[in-house]
């Protein structure tokens, strides 16, 4: 992952579920 990435969504990887996932991966695309 992006070092920053992290300070973002400090919490989000305690709890994160499928559709979580999902959506940031596709979020993801988006940026390239």
């Amino acid at each position: 992952l992006v070092p920053d990435f992290q300070d973002l969504m400090p919490e989000s990887f305690g709890s994160v579920n499928e559709s979580d996932l999902n959506d940031l991966v596709s979020y993801l695309k988006t940026l390239k």
